[in-house]
């Protein structure tokens, strides 16, 4: 399976502008929790953190290759992101099966399940968290209508 070591996760697929807000919100996250990963302690409080570090382990040890993520202030979304911030997405939106089909593309088969839940509870955190959108939500405030 040498093709998939050539497959760079990080190549820009979208900018932020193009998203959904809680794709936006989940990509932020995503890059914050990549980057600095959340104290287990303390995210035990937090259910989208305690989640956020569940999908970062699942994808680790049973991912199909490393993730490749921007940095927090990038206005570019790399295919890895992006396929996260739509897996975010459809589990939040209750679209099951594209959630799961997804979360293959993504980890093993026998974890996609897991991976989906995951991504459920935090697209539910983030909708129901009092933290502002992202500025560029407010220009495309698709998904909250």
């Amino acid at each position: 399976m040498s093709y998939q070591r050539s497959i760079n996760g990080g190549m820009p697929v979208y900018t932020l502008a193009e998203l959904d807000p809680l794709e936006i919100a989940a990509v932020q996250a995503l890059r914050l929790a990549a980057k600095e990963m959340p104290d287990v302690d303390a995210a035990a409080q937090n259910t989208a953190d305690r989640n956020l570090i569940e999908i970062l382990y699942l994808w680790q040890t049973h991912g199909r290759r490393p993730l490749c993520s921007h940095a927090q202030d990038c206005p570019l979304v790399g295919m890895d992101e992006a396929c996260f911030a739509n897996l975010v997405a459809f589990a939040t939106k209750g679209e099951n099966e594209d959630a799961l089909l997804i979360a293959t593309l993504l980890v093993k088969p026998s974890v996609a399940p897991i991976l989906a839940a995951c991504a459920l509870c935090v697209g539910m955190a983030l909708l129901q968290s009092n933290r502002q959108w992202p500025e560029t939500a407010a220009q495309n405030p698709r998904f909250l209508q």
